[in-house]
């Protein structure tokens, strides 16, 4: 006589997941979490002293895309913070797949492509992903393009000193190195993409 039990899992396992990879397309089976991918030293780095909260989470799927997001602002309002940073993080990330279940490189590269040509916008390099950076009134947006995952980070932040009245942007290279920081958090818990 033999036994089998079934284990029943709460998570959702889409078509791409259990389809096997087509040699020469590597790509992701699923996207992180975007929460969960950001370390608490890049969470500091991005707001300082005062820990931020989670205002807006979202994890979901359709037969052609993955999407995770999460949304940290600085708690309270700039008159409670007193003297600090003030700031709001998204990240959306975005895993990409064709018709049949496979990694949609194509689609990625054609979104990279589109970016680049964008006014004033910069190339970097971000763990061996290629990424577009971007700025626009005292945020800065980096965009990071590895296979079929899409990982974009928008960051802004202000330094609050209601002693002296004041509100100071960040300067450009301290938002585009917190987004660079983020943007490496998930790209390292992604992984490589698997062939």
């Amino acid at each position: 006589m033999c036994l089998v039990v079934a284990v029943l899992s709460t998570a959702v396992i889409t078509a791409s997941q259990i389809a096997p990879m087509l040699p020469g397309k590597p790509g992701y089976t699923s996207v992180p979490n975007a929460c969960e991918s950001v370390s608490d030293t890049s969470l500091q780095r991005a707001f300082g002293d005062r820990l931020p909260t989670v205002t807006e989470r979202d994890h979901d799927a359709s037969e052609r895309q993955q999407n995770s997001q999460c949304v940290w602002r600085t708690e309270g309002s700039i008159s409670q913070i007193g003297t600090g940073r003030f700031g709001r993080l998204d990240t959306h990330l975005t895993t990409m797949f064709d018709e049949d279940g496979y990694p949609n490189v194509a689609t990625v590269d054609d979104a990279l492509r589109r970016l680049a040509h964008q006014p004033h916008a910069t190339h970097r390099a971000v763990l061996g992903a290629h990424a577009v950076v971007a700025h626009d009134d005292q945020k800065v947006r980096l965009t990071a393009f590895r296979a079929n995952l899409i990982v974009a980070v928008t960051y802004s932040a202000v330094h609050v000193d209601l002693g002296n009245v004041q509100e100071t942007p960040l300067p450009a290279t301290e938002l585009d190195a917190v987004a660079h920081q983020i943007a490496a958090d998930v790209l390292a818990t992604a992984g490589q993409p698997h062939a």
